[in-house]
């Protein structure tokens, strides 16, 4: 019979990776340390003791960058440690070193700074508010970020433009730097997915996050300024591409399609059949609706998108109609009812009066988006005529 193996204590396995020293290890972990690095004002702790009367091991020699990406380690994942972390970010002033560091404005030190004041913002609304207050104001600097070649700098400063984007009290302040802002930068983030190891993909997915919710804004100049930005600057293209594309994050192409949704209840139908038809948007369209991933409500904007393209605007504008009092409701007059109304249920803003397309006259359109107002105004010519 063999003998029984004694049960002896597994050690337990250290986090610390193979090619770091113990010193360094402990230093990435000391928040307080790390906070001297990156503000650049350091402590002399050579020969002083701890609490155990020991003498303190010497700290490693960091750089600021290095000191900067430790801290955005510890602040990045949503668990509990981290939040407890960024709690002790509010008393260590990191929110202002890193809104300081931004400002600088080298290349090393903009990545992690960015992700710092993401990953505050996102999670306490004061650190936000300490952002947004500052003088003089650090959105200039974000979006100037958005001009860098770094991909994986477009990726955090996308993350950073995301939470305030979505955030109530920070979207009127952002809308205010990107009103007069050049938008090329940010579409050209959405074609950043072959470059994924460097965070191509995550800028794309935080891009299309941040523009659902300038889009979908409740605030109706916004909601206005941000779509007509999106036509104005060719990112009606990267938008279908980025539909048809297989490695888009499914939540990115469930953005898309809220974003297209919010464009063409803007635009004349003109616009609608280019999207659809010119750039190819029909059957990537069509194949979200049986997605997994992709929630109702943006399968519903699918439906609107779709619907908008196919009913002329004069039932289009008489839709409402068809669930009056006075016309007995069926299954169909219901379902294209519901449909019209799910087109223009952007948050906060009433739909815009719909402007006569091409499906209501035989006369052809042009190929782009720049031939909208002449069919528009063709066609409601030959209305005021009949």
């Amino acid at each position: 019979m063999a003998p029984k193996k004694e049960k002896g204590t597994k050690k337990k396995k250290s986090a610390r990776p193979p090619w770091m020293t113990e010193e360094m290890y402990e230093l990435s972990l000391n928040l307080p340390k790390l906070q001297e690095f990156w503000s650049g004002e350091l402590k002399e702790s050579k020969g002083s003791k701890g609490k155990d009367g020991k003498p303190l091991k010497e700290v490693p020699n960091i750089t600021k960058e290095q000191a900067g990406l430790f801290m955005w380690q510890m602040l990045f994942p949503n668990n509990k440690a981290a939040k407890e972390k960024r709690t002790e970010c509010v008393k260590l002033g990191v929110m202002e070193t890193s809104v300081k560091v931004l400002a600088s404005g080298k290349a090393t030190d903009v990545t992690p700074a960015l992700g710092i004041m993401a990953a505050l913002a996102e999670g306490i609304d004061q650190q936000r508010q300490i952002m947004l207050d500052n003088k003089p104001s650090p959105l200039p600097h974000v979006l100037h970020a958005f001009d860098q070649e770094s991909a994986s700098l477009r990726a955090t400063a996308c993350t950073l433009l995301r939470v305030l984007a979505s955030k109530d009290d920070s979207r009127p302040r952002l809308w205010r730097a990107m009103r007069d802002w050049n938008w090329g930068p940010l579409i050209g983030c959405l074609q950043l997915q072959d470059r994924s190891q460097l965070g191509g993909r995550n800028a794309a997915h935080d891009a299309m996050l941040a523009l659902a919710c300038l889009t979908g804004a409740k605030e109706n100049d916004i909601a206005n300024g941000a779509c007509n930005a999106l036509v104005n600057y060719e990112g009606l293209k990267p938008l279908v591409e980025l539909l048809k594309n297989r490695v888009t994050h499914p939540i990115a192409k469930a953005c898309t399609l809220t974003v297209l949704n919010a464009i063409m209840r803007r635009h004349p139908g003109a616009l609608s059949e280019y999207v659809v038809m010119d750039l190819g948007a029909l059957q990537p369209i069509v194949n979200l609706f049986s997605h997994e991933v992709v929630p109702l409500i943006n399968k519903a904007h699918a439906a609107a998108c779709l619907l908008r393209f196919i009913m002329p605007d004069s039932l289009w504008k008489d839709s409402s109609a068809l669930s009056g009092p006075n016309r007995p409701k069926t299954a169909a007059s219901s379902a294209t009812a519901a449909a019209a109304a799910l087109a223009g249920s952007v948050p906060g803003t009433a739909p815009p009066p719909p402007v006569p397309s091409i499906a209501d006259t035989r006369e052809s359109a042009g190929p782009g988006p720049g031939s909208a107002g002449g069919a528009a105004g063709a066609s409601s010519a030959g209305a005021a005529g009949g």
